[in-house]
């Protein structure tokens, strides 16, 4: 279960790196970078050998999907609008994979 969760913070880190590869607004850096260290924190935290806890996880994905929604809201290139919704697809595997439904 968690390897399909891995797979998909990888797809989504390597969204990231081609947002910031992309990036002409030096103002966003710091958000990119902080976006960058939300989707780590995540990793880590499905990488713990105790398991993962769907309540901190889940938190976690709403954190990181709400700095994703800003950042595109507020981005002024589309052809880097894919990239925001790779991100945004990927966390909701994540969420699908670790998460139970209700």
């Amino acid at each position: 279960m968690a390897e399909s969760a891995i797979a998909a913070l990888g797809t989504a880190q390597a969204a990231l790196d081609e947002l910031d590869r992309r990036c002409c607004d030096i103002g966003r850096s710091p958000r990119l970078d902080a976006l960058a260290a939300k989707l780590s924190e995540i990793r880590l935290t499905v990488l713990d050998p105790g398991g993962v806890d769907p309540g901190p996880v889940s938190a976690l994905l709403r954190e990181t999907g709400a700095m994703v929604r800003a950042l595109r809201i507020e981005c002024c290139a589309p052809n880097r609008l894919p990239l925001y919704a790779t991100l945004l697809d990927q966390l909701n595997e994540v969420q699908r994979d670790l998460v139970p439904t209700q």
